[in-house]
């Protein structure tokens, strides 16, 4: 079956959205694949949205990664560890030097607004600070990490969920704040 909305699954914002900032969203598409949505709203509205092949509605596990090399302004996205889309953006929407200074939404987008909750679990999450490559993502994608791998700058592994917070256990300790188990924000 497929999803009547998009459902949020990690939103993170450059700036406020509204006053000229970026936005970077992955969600569950309408036809149960997944988006990586490029928003920036400086002078006019720009928005790119990529999509992967792979359906992914079959009730198992699957691993969703993107990176983006600012020098290549090249974006790929992988399932499962393998690439599924790679696209060079053309400076369309060049996330060069992307900082987080909003809180990074977890099962929710709230840019979508309040129906776009994610139907389904999340397991982990992590944020590098470098561009992964296709072997090192097909190598560790289906592998729980420790916390300490070089440039890991959040982990977020939903088993470390205590009481109401979502504990990073990397070094980076970006702890978020769990609301009522459908949406988690990591300040």
């Amino acid at each position: 079956a497929s999803t009547d909305w998009w459902e949020g699954i990690f939103s993170m914002e450059e700036g406020d959205w509204s006053a000229g900032g970026s936005l970077a969203t992955i969600v569950l598409g309408d036809s149960n694949n997944i988006r990586v949505q490029l928003s920036s709203s400086s002078s006019n509205i720009s928005e790119k949205a990529y999509d992967t092949s792979t359906v992914i509605n079959d009730g198992l596990w699957h691993h969703f990664a993107y990176t983006y090399d600012a020098t290549a302004d090249t974006l790929k996205l992988y399932v499962d560890g393998s690439e599924d889309l790679s696209v060079t953006l053309h400076n369309d929407l060049a996330m060069t030097d992307f900082s987080v200074t909003a809180p990074i939404q977890l099962g929710a987008d709230e840019y979508l607004g309040s129906n776009a909750f994610f139907d389904g679990s999340l397991d982990e999450v992590r944020i590098w600070d470098d561009i992964r490559t296709a072997t090192e993502i097909a190598d560790y994608y289906d592998q729980s990490l420790t916390g300490s791998e070089a440039n890991l700058v959040s982990y977020w592994d939903m088993e470390a969920l205590t009481n109401s917070t979502l504990q990073d256990v990397s070094s980076s300790a970006n702890h978020g704040n769990n609301f009522g188990g459908a949406q988690t924000d990591i300040t």
